[in-house]
């Protein structure tokens, strides 16, 4: 008979690529290894030509009964073994096909994860953008209506400071006489500069009259610079103060130019100042700002503030500070001499 070899499988320890195979797949891999190892390979064929040359010499001996079923035997061994290694390879390409398709669905878990953290993140990004893109928006609105708000309290407020600025006109005056107490204050100065642009002679008594109009006259002081050798503008001095007015005076001071100036905006300024509360229109002749300030604290002390010279000669400060304005050019035919 011949002889049987006893094969084990040897003991493997799994390599590095094990890690990344299936158990089953890997075991597979050695038990296909053993079994096409060479070594198998040549017991095989010994024992199977063993088992021929035992026939041979059995068939010589006339012991039939020995040979054919140990012949018949090694043949089923040989056919079982290549089915078995068959079903071997069977198994392993059908597990290495689920181990593909386990890593194919992996993979597209992994992807399907991938992309809807993707998704989420993306979501919320955008929906936090789209809560601030809308408190922006509210932001604006919010300002367009404060906007709008100060601008109709910004109208508002212009409309009652117009209406404030009304109702001081109307009440600066009595109402039982009209203007009141009428107090005159003319820049002699400006006066006499106006009157030669305009190429007229005032009639001082006209224009007294006309400054005064229905009203009572409370004082008409006239302010001027003069020189002690002028005789003509003594005379017209002395004149003045018979015939309604006041006449507060200076001497002219003769700059190094040439040029004579006497400023009595100091006392005519005083003067307004103080006399206020005893008035209740002030009247100036007069186109110097410097006398604004004046003019600005009588009207808090609710006096009317009328202005009167030429235009040209005006400053802008005292017509806005001014209740009334009249220029001297409107007026020259009611005052001057015929």
């Amino acid at each position: 008979m011949a002889n049987l070899i006893a094969l084990r499988r040897p003991p493997v320890t799994a390599p590095s690529e094990g890690l990344r195979l299936s158990e089953n797949e890997f075991w597979g891999k050695q038990l296909l290894r053993a079994i096409g190892s060479q070594q198998l390979k040549i017991a095989e064929q010994t024992a199977f030509w063993g088992t021929v040359a035992t026939a041979a010499i059995a068939a010589v001996s006339q012991q039939t009964m020995v040979a054919i079923p140990l012949s018949l035997c090694c043949g089923l061994s040989l056919i079982n073994r290549l089915r078995f290694e068959e079903i071997l390879q069977q198994r392993l390409a059908t597990t290495t096909v689920e181990i593909a398709a386990v890593s194919t669905r992996e993979n597209r878990l992994d992807a399907m994860a991938i992309s809807s953290i993707q998704e989420r993140v993306l979501t919320l990004e955008k929906a936090q953008l789209q809560g601030q893109i809308t408190q922006l928006q509210q932001w604006a609105i919010d300002l367009d209506d404060r906007a709008d708000e100060l601008g109709d309290r910004t109208q508002k407020l212009d409309e009652m400071q117009q209406q404030l600025a009304a109702l001081k006109r109307l009440t600066s005056v009595p109402a039982k006489t009209g203007r009141g107490r009428v107090a005159i204050f003319i820049d002699g100065a400006n006066l006499f500069y106006a009157i030669g642009e305009l190429g007229i002679r005032i009639d001082y008594t006209k224009f007294l009259k006309y400054l005064v109009g229905d009203d009572t006259l409370f004082r008409a002081i006239y302010y001027t610079g003069v020189e002690a050798a002028d005789e003509k503008q003594r005379g017209f001095l002395l004149w003045m103060r018979h015939h309604g007015f006041r006449v507060v005076s200076k001497p002219v001071l003769q700059r190094p130019d040439g040029s004579k100036k006497a400023n009595l905006d100091v006392e005519m300024a005083m003067d307004i100042v103080s006399l206020a509360g005893q008035y209740d229109t002030v009247v100036l002749v007069g186109g110097d700002g410097d006398l604004a300030c004046a003019l600005h604290k009588v009207s808090d002390c609710r006096a009317r503030v009328e202005v009167v010279s030429l235009r040209s000669m005006t400053s802008e400060a005292l017509i806005d500070v001014a209740d009334s304005y009249v220029d001297l050019e409107e007026i020259k035919g009611k005052i001057c001499k015929v």
